[in-house]
This record gives C-alpha cells, sequence and structure tokens, in this order.
C-alpha cells in the first residue's frame, strides 16, 4: 500500500479540513469515510485481522503504545479483576493459586492499568482500561478518535490534532495520526 495515501486525495473540496458541516456532502462523506478507515487500518495494522488474540503473557506490560483491539482490553480487563479480587472476602484456593502464579505480570498491570466504568445512555455499562491517566484506545476505534480530535482542533495540523488526541488516549502515536 502506498503510505503517502491521504484522505483528500480525490476530493473535490477537502472535507476534513472544511471550516463548517455546511461544507461536508454527508452522503458522500460518511461512505468515504469508511473507506479511509479501512485504507487506515490496513496501513497502520496490515495483520490485525489474521493475528489471533494476544495472549496476555504476550502483552508488552511496558510499552506505552501498545495496540490492542477491544477483545484484547477485556481479557486484561478480566485478568485485573481476578488478579485484584476482594481482600475484605475469603478467597477461594483458586483466586489464591492463581494470584500466586500471575503475581509479577499481575502487580505491574495493576500499576499501570485501572478499570473505569462509563454508563452509555441506554443505560448499558461499558468497561476502559485507563493508562497513566489516559484512555487506552482500541485499534477498532483509533481511526475514529484521531477524526474527531482532528475536527475538534478546528482541521488544523499533525501537532495540533496530536497534542488534542494524546490528552485523552494513551496509546495513539504521531504516526498514526500523520497517516490518518
Amino acid at each position: 500500500m502506498d503510505s503517502s495515501w491521504s484522505p483528500d486525495e480525490d476530493v473535490p473540496h477537502g472535507p476534513l479540513h472544511a471550516t463548517t458541516s455546511v461544507d461536508i456532502d454527508e452522503n458522500w462523506y460518511y461512505p468515504q469515510k469508511e473507506q479511509w478507515k479501512i485504507k487506515f487500518d490496513d496501513l497502520m495494522f496490515p495483520n490485525h485481522q489474521d493475528t489471533p488474540l494476544i495472549d496476555s503473557r504476550d502483552i508488552d506490560v511496558n510499552s506505552i503504545n501498545q495496540t490492542l483491539d477491544r477483545n484484547n482490553i477485556k481479557n486484561i480487563i478480566t485478568f485485573l479483576k481476578r488478579f485484584n479480587y476482594d481482600d475484605d472476602i475469603n478467597p477461594t484456593s483458586n483466586e489464591i493459586k492463581f494470584r500466586r502464579d500471575n503475581y509479577s505480570k499481575g502487580f505491574r498491570w495493576s500499576k499501570q492499568y485501572s478499570i473505569h466504568n462509563s454508563i452509555h445512555s441506554d443505560g448499558t455499562v461499558v468497561e476502559w482500561l485507563q493508562r497513566n491517566g489516559k484512555r487506552v484506545c482500541p485499534i477498532e476505534e483509533i481511526f475514529d478518535a484521531i477524526v474527531n480530535g482532528h475536527e475538534a482542533v478546528g482541521h488544523k495540523r499533525v501537532a495540533s490534532t496530536y497534542n488534542y488526541v494524546k490528552q485523552m488516549y494513551s496509546n495513539i502515536t504521531e504516526v498514526m495520526i500523520k497517516n490518518k
């Protein structure tokens, strides 16, 4: 794939750089945005669909820019919940054994990640990971987070978008924003 691809190519009036929502033809923009997302995902995460779930032993606990998909984040949340059981209850022998067997990784992950809940308007509760005070963005949501950040800063350049996005997400890099 050509790494110089830009969402502005073959665009009559550059909708990503429009100043108002009136400038965007929604019938054209949203299907086109999905095509851009597919190209971005193919460029940034070429083997994502072909790779199996990352085993929790293979996740680099020291990598700030670790790219994880929703399933891997769910696995980390499940692991941390099991590892960080409430000390006030009487843990079973299986819980004690699990904690003893996974102490090194569990301790590091407990220091680096925290689990948070959000309640959607329909009442569903969604759990998400936070690292260093910032949300860990799943691979499936990185493109949308970058586009939302780009729109929030008034369609300015890469540096402005990166500064905005890095305040909220721990694992979105400037390289990803350049390749949006």
